[in-house]
């Protein structure tokens, strides 16, 4: 009697086994199904920053206001307890298509996304989907103010994932959206400087799918001081393509010998001679 049992329930729960299995084919082969509300929630393996330019890299190892310069000095790195945000579309079984936004926190080991209580994404259909991310500082409603960055520099990091599905894990590679502007100073009076401000958009916008869009106000805006290889400089991030003209030393103002159109995700140098 109890070897039947035995054998009954073994055969009982190879077909529950057999049954989710089909169950599982059915949703990744078969045509679109929509999901359970809740049911799926969105997987992210990881997240990375990367470069997008090989002139002067501005990239990173492994980014709220954490995010910082690495000792390297050309490159940015994840502190740990950032909120991001993220953006997942998709389509739904009957061909409408859907987005959601959720917002997560990056977790102490700088790779990990930790959704942020009721902020958690779910897929609501089998159909592959894109994830945006997003990471940014110094923001007021949908505008990036880039005029405060003696307190530290301003950041936008997006990062976008297509042909994702319900049930695979992504990586989402970030990357700069800002230019960054380094100030090296040369001659006699170098160590005389205290104050660098560039001329230069002192805003930008954030489009809802994390676009950014051109400030309309030019005016001066500080700088940061650090080191590079040793050496003071003070370093900015600009709106990439608005071609920079003008510097102010210690209150002075200058004009550039050659006017410089800084790159998205690149380092830009300037070098100035105070004599």
């Amino acid at each position: 009697m109890n070897r039947l049992g035995l054998i009954k329930t073994a055969y009982t729960a190879l077909a529950a086994l057999m049954l989710a299995a089909c169950a599982n084919d059915e949703l990744t082969d078969g045509p679109v199904q929509d999901l359970p509300e809740g049911a799926y929630p969105l997987q992210i393996a990881g997240v990375s920053l990367t470069a997008e330019s090989t002139a002067e890299p501005w990239d990173a190892n492994a980014p709220q206001t954490r995010v910082s310069e690495n000792t390297n000095d050309n490159s940015s790195q994840w502190d740990g307890g950032e909120e991001i945000t993220v953006q997942l579309s998709g389509t739904k079984a009957d061909g409408t298509s859907y987005t959601a936004e959720g917002k997560y926190t990056l977790g102490s080991d700088k790779t990990s996304l930790i959704p942020v209580r009721d902020r958690e994404l779910y897929w609501h259909s089998t159909s592959a989907g894109t994830i945006t991310a997003w990471y940014f500082n110094y923001v007021s409603g949908n505008t990036v103010s880039l005029s405060e960055q003696n307190h530290g520099l301003a950041y936008v990091l997006k990062a976008e994932k297509s042909n994702v599905t319900y049930n695979t894990k992504a990586t989402l590679p970030f990357s700069h959206k800002l230019a960054k502007v380094r100030v090296m100073l040369a001659g006699d009076k170098k160590d005389d400087v205290t104050e660098v401000k560039i001329k230069t958009l002192t805003s930008c916008t954030l489009g809802a799918d994390g676009t950014l869009t051109d400030g309309s106000t030019e005016n001066f805006i500080p700088t940061n001081v650090t080191t590079y290889k040793n050496e003071r400089c003070w370093e900015a991030n600009v709106v990439p393509g608005h071609v920079i003209t003008n510097v102010m030393v210690n209150g002075t103002e200058c004009v550039l010998t050659k006017p410089l159109t800084p790159l998205v995700a690149c380092v830009n140098t300037i070098t100035l001679t105070v004599n």
